[in-house]
């Protein structure tokens, strides 16, 4: 039960917090980015924070890593130090601007040739004569186009969207195909539109890049801090939290999805891009980086044999990972290498055609 309102300073933020917890819990439920190099286990005493009030006890591990002066300032670990009371806590929150990061890329060239394609279709308006459904009315004009679309798919969500689309639109719609599937269907005459995000997920750092997937060009480019810092600066100490905490793993997953979504936002007002358009997202990342994404449990890489779940990429749903781009859309995790050589090393072979 949360019982004590926990005041962070100079954001203001409030959280309420239960007994015997610690700050470290308080500062990941309001959100406020905070490192946690060592996890929260009080190894590296980084966690510093000032306890403006009330004045609490000094730890025996807290001697280890403050000067007297500092302790009488009031100066403790965020991971040791556990919750009786109402507090104010000052924080020193990291910005994004107090780092460099990387964003530039080098160009290659490629001959691009898009995952999936739009093709723009005029329907034949039905009729009494001519009670032909709208399924079988788009799959007539498709096969016209392409005998490969004889026994094309679709999902039940483009099925319910795709009646009302079809009469809004004037019978003239953009089919989004993936070999023989419809992904979606869109009104009016959209087929020079599709984007594609690329994301490399650092365990320091999120890089995101957005990309006409018709001509190759980079429309934007952003980047923060990623976010699982606070439950540790290293893979191990992630590893760790992920696999010795309750719901431990799936804070881990959230905490970067809600990341990516950010960057989304921002790589769209950059370019003016709207999130419709964006089809595919890719994403690469060490072993560790690529399992947290997936919200799959990377306890095995961190011990011997050093084994993964999985090396062979892996295709989803937008929807399945909520992610905001279309919900269409597919996202592509590529594969890994092993244990600790991840997808971002696949990801430079294949770019640099090595």
């Amino acid at each position: 039960m949360d019982n004590y309102e926990i005041t962070f300073k100079p954001a203001n933020c409030k959280v309420y917090a239960s007994e015997g917890s610690t700050l470290k819990d308080a500062i990941v439920k309001s959100g406020l980015d905070f490192d946690f190099p060592c996890g929260g286990i009080g190894k590296c005493g980084k966690c510093v924070i000032k306890v403006l009030e009330p004045k609490l006890k000094v730890l025996k591990k807290e001697v280890e890593h403050f000067s007297e002066n500092e302790l009488s300032e009031g100066l403790h670990l965020a991971c040791l130090t556990k919750i009786h009371s109402n507090m104010t806590v000052e924080l020193n929150v990291k910005k994004n601007a107090d780092y460099n990061i990387l964003q530039s890329s080098l160009e290659n060239d490629f001959t691009i040739s898009p995952l999936f394609q739009k093709l723009f279709i005029q329907l034949d308006p039905p009729s009494l004569k001519h009670q032909t459904s709208d399924l079988n009315r788009l799959k007539e004009k498709l096969i016209l186009k392409n005998s490969k679309y004889k026994n094309i798919k679709i999902g039940i969500s483009t099925l319910r969207q795709m009646p009302d689309m079809i009469r809004r639109a004037d019978n003239k719609i953009t089919v989004i195909m993936d070999e023989n599937e419809i992904l979606g269907i869109e009104s009016g005459d959209t087929h020079d539109k599709m984007l594609g995000i690329a994301f490399d997920i650092g365990t320091t750092t999120v890089v995101g890049y957005l990309m006409d997937l018709y001509t190759g060009r980079e429309l934007a480019v952003s980047s923060l801090l990623n976010p699982q810092v606070k439950f540790g600066a290293d893979v191990i100490s992630r590893t760790a939290y992920a696999s010795q905490n309750e719901n431990g793993l799936k804070l881990l997953q959230t905490t970067i999805l809600n990341a990516l979504n950010k960057l989304i936002n921002e790589l769209c007002k950059k370019s003016n891009a709207k999130k419709d358009d964006i089809y595919i997202l890719t994403v690469v990342g060490n072993t560790c980086m690529h399992h947290l994404f997936l919200g799959l449990t990377p306890k095995y890489i961190a011990t011997v044999p050093f084994v993964p779940v999985i090396n062979e990429s892996i295709r989803l749903d937008a929807s399945e990972l909520k992610l905001n781009i279309n919900p269409n859309g597919r996202v592509f995790a590529l594969p890994t290498i092993a244990g600790f050589v991840g997808a971002d090393t696949a990801a430079v072979i294949l770019a640099t055609d090595i």
